[in-house]
């Protein structure tokens, strides 16, 4: 194909998890992008199914293939596909998404404009519902040096996802990478992470299909586990942003725990304790 395979502009992570039938149509995605000097690193998190026979049959110079030995989940997936990649930009690619052809082109194009002080570039998407129907989503903007947007009143990079930034690979590994002990709102932790080292750019327009498939987003357990955590982790600045925030964020999380564990009950099935 002549691409430089050694010399990849960006290193594309795309964590996935027995998800082999949804892959092919992710992966043609990113591979069909115009900008085409990138390596695709499908990290594979211990999955069951025939992932790695789907990802070993595309025949693509730019495509590795990674196997976690056991399920550690999309967080330690990232930063396993970070410590493999060898490009000095990142992008991150969901097993169930798609990307528009120009998505790199347009992000390339808008972190060279911003220049050495933007560390992050983030677009909007399109979200495609189980019924077949779109809804535009905006991606927020996200400022330097804040973690609440006073506007709203919440996280400010909160609906901010993963699949949407690229990132410069020295930053992402600087604040820490991905809290592999979350599992929902560990995307929204990191730019808030981020947030307090670079400046974020964002590109008004949809260049990212996210399709509503099912997961972990409709787990309460971690929903109520990756809010705890960044409260938590951030307690000090936050304190100083709005403390009457962490008041009220910490009897949420103390409802919807109660909650959560009285509807377990109910089921008959376990509810995990509140996270350290």
């Amino acid at each position: 194909m002549g691409e430089n395979v050694d010399q990849p502009l960006v290193s594309v992570i795309l964590p996935t998890y027995n998800r082999s039938a949804l892959l092919p149509r992710s992966m043609r995605s990113v591979l069909r992008q115009t900008e085409r000097r990138l390596e695709l690193i499908v990290v594979d998190d211990a999955s069951t199914d025939e992932t790695a026979e789907v990802v070993r049959a595309v025949d693509d110079p730019r495509v590795r293939y990674i196997r976690q030995e056991s399920n550690a989940g999309p967080g330690a997936a990232r930063n396993r596909g970070i410590k493999e990649a060898r490009a000095s930009l990142v992008a991150f690619q969901d097993s169930d998404d798609e990307w528009m052809p120009d998505k790199l082109e347009k992000q390339l194009a808008g972190l060279e404009f911003a220049g050495p002080t933007v560390g992050v570039v983030v677009c909007d998407m399109l979200r495609v519902h189980s019924s077949g129907e779109t809804s535009y989503h905006r991606t927020p903007d996200i400022v330097r040096g804040r973690l609440l947007n006073p506007k709203t009143g919440f996280y400010q990079s909160y609906a901010a996802g993963m699949q949407s930034a690229l990132i410069r690979r020295d930053l992402y590994t600087s604040v820490g990478g991905v809290d592999a002990q979350m599992r929902w709102f560990e995307d929204s932790e990191l730019f808030l992470r981020l947030a307090g080292a670079t400046a974020f750019r964002r590109v008004p327009e949809a260049l990212v299909k996210y399709h509503e498939t099912g997961g972990l987003i409709t787990d309460h357990n971690a929903e109520i586990h990756g809010r705890w955590r960044t409260l938590r982790r951030h307690l000090p600045t936050l304190l100083r942003e709005r403390p009457s925030f962490v008041a009220r964020e910490a009897i949420v999380l103390s409802i919807k725990s109660v909650l959560g564990q009285r509807a377990a009950n109910l089921r008959g099935r376990p509810y995990g304790p509140e996270p350290a």
